[in-house]
């Protein structure tokens, strides 16, 4: 053996980038503060759909919800934010990049599912 691929660089680690402060901090409901038990931060339908993710967007601009169809039959989906105001929605890749509009209103958004498909939705909220 080499002495040069004997050698090992020992590199410092990964430091991973400040969290920005998700846009949740308390639910405000028509009665008050809503009691966790109670309250449903969100749903999605039908039942073959599960969100698996839910988080700030990276770049701070609303939030990402991944959905997942778990079946393997399309799905008309359904994702209800009952705690907070949407103003728009958008689809994505996973990385975030964002492109055409999804349908929706002040608590929901509708889409489309195929079998086994992860989709990425980027929800803006007053």
């Amino acid at each position: 053996m080499s002495e040069s691929s004997s050698k090992t660089t020992l590199r410092p680690p990964i430091t991973p980038p400040a969290r920005k402060k998700a846009p949740f901090s308390g639910f405000r409901g028509a009665k008050g503060i809503l009691p966790p038990d109670q309250a449903s931060l969100a749903q999605v339908g039908p039942e073959n759909l599960v969100i698996s993710a839910l988080k700030a967007a990276e770049d701070g601009q609303g939030l990402i919800v991944r959905v997942l169809e778990t079946a393997g039959r399309p799905a008309e989906g359904s994702l209800t934010l009952p705690l907070t105001t949407i103003t728009s929605a958008v689809e994505c890749n996973a990385v975030e990049d964002c492109g055409g509009a999804l349908a929706s209103d002040a608590h929901r958004v509708r889409f489309r599912m195929a079998p086994h498909q992860v989709r990425t939705i980027r929800v803006l909220t007053k």
